[in-house]
């Protein structure tokens, strides 16, 4: 994601003589600019969302965040995910995310795995992994990185090539009926899933949630209809939406020759 990082009036180090004009006092404020002064603002929202909500684990406020991003930044023109990932941090929303993407140690573990590194390594990074006794599955492999509970999506199309993963969304608003739509837009103005070149299904298209914490599994497959050039990247995103909330995850689709 992104966060506000230009110009921004911050605490300042109460030593600073170089930057503070003779015969003054080293000011206690400074307007400053990049990631030291975006990252807290991200951080005050994960202390707010925690202070929301308490039972949140640090996977699901990271969701709620991505979730929640808005992809239209303040000159009205669209953005990729290259430019700004999930979105531009919207911390009143991601307070309330209404569905997000949870997963656990082990799935991350299995992430490790499915990158490339072996048992030894993984058990090497992580402590958890030589608590659990974990070992990487035989049939690891970098197709299966995709496969992740993680809140946005990228895959490898080859020519004529479909590809489904899967995701689980768990209802973190109150008891009550929830349903939801799934709609898939891609960049460049199209509002539908359907392109010269490629497609992208959501099944089911239809999610309802009656309690808290019940979740629902729904398969994403991305199609290659034609020819994907090697360095072509068609980039988008699946949107979850009621009435109330509006549950959005980019994705990225990378030309490949196998």
């Amino acid at each position: 994601v992104i966060a506000p990082g230009v110009s921004i009036l911050a605490a300042w180090i109460g030593d600073d003589s170089e930057s503070t004009p003779k015969g003054r006092k080293p000011p206690s404020f400074n307007i400053i600019s990049g990631t030291s002064v975006s990252c807290p603002h991200v951080a005050g929202a994960v202390a707010a969302i925690k202070n929301a909500q308490p039972s949140f684990s640090p996977f699901a406020i990271k969701s709620a965040i991505m979730t929640t991003g808005s992809s239209l930044p303040s000159a009205g023109e669209e953005a990729t995910p290259y430019d700004l990932g999930a979105g531009e941090l919207n911390p009143t929303g991601s307070l309330n995310p209404g569905l997000v993407y949870e997963a656990t140690t082990t799935d991350h573990l299995l992430f490790l795995c499915y990158y490339g590194y072996d048992t030894a390594t993984v058990r090497l990074i992580s402590r958890v992994a030589r608590s659990l006794n974990f070992s990487c599955p035989l049939d690891s492999s970098p197709d299966l990185v995709s496969h992740l509970n993680y809140p946005s999506m990228a895959v490898r199309l080859a020519p004529n090539q479909t590809r489904t993963i899967g995701r689980v969304l768990t209802n973190v608003a109150s008891d009550g009926k929830w349903s939801y739509t799934a709609t898939v837009r891609f960049g460049g103005g199209s509002t539908e899933g359907l392109r010269s070149d490629v497609a992208v299904k959501v099944s089911p298209e239809r999610l309802c949630f009656t309690n808290k914490g019940e979740r629902h599994l729904f398969n994403v497959t991305f199609m290659s209809t034609g020819s994907v050039d090697v360095d072509r990247v068609v980039f988008g995103w699946i949107t979850w939406t009621n009435p109330r909330f509006k549950v959005r995850s980019p994705f990225v689709i990378l030309g490949s020759t196998a």
